[in-house]
């Protein structure tokens, strides 16, 4: 009876070890994608139609293991041109739930659906007043 037992034990000890690989992935097989590091936005879209990027857009977002966020911030010099702000970066937060993203800068935060087409492109989506906005994201080295 005993050796009935450890055998039992050693089979759902087994059995554990076993399903709790599937924990790691995300259910479907697909590979699992990460925000962390330094991205730039390569594409910005109202309600589908491609959009000029503003000064607004430009410089580099970086998303860092602690959650810290900072956002290059430029403004039009007038002439056509972008410049880089005094208060740049800008540091705020961010968080992911699922394909939920957040980002909070002093004053502000927005709430995104997270959508990755692969390790080194990624699109956030939002809807405001019935408008969707979506920024095409490129990873940078």
């Amino acid at each position: 009876m005993k050796k009935v037992f450890a055998l039992m034990l050693v089979s759902f000890v087994g059995f554990g070890l076993f399903s709790c690989n599937s924990d790691d992935d995300n259910g479907n097989n697909d590979p699992v994608y990460s925000v962390e590091g330094r991205w730039e936005v390569t594409g910005f879209f109202i309600n589908g139609s491609s959009q000029e990027l503003s000064c607004e857009l430009q410089g580099i977002r970086q998303f860092k293991a602690d959650n810290t966020y900072l956002q290059e911030e430029f403004i039009s010099d007038g002439n056509g041109g972008c410049v880089e702000t005094s208060n740049s970066p800008v540091i705020g937060t961010w968080n992911k739930n699922g394909t939920v993203l957040k980002t909070t800068l002093p004053g502000t935060t927005s709430t995104y659906e997270l959508s990755f087409v692969n390790g080194n492109l990624f699109e956030l989506v939002r809807t405001v007043e019935g408008y969707n906005f979506k920024y095409t994201y490129q990873r940078i080295n």
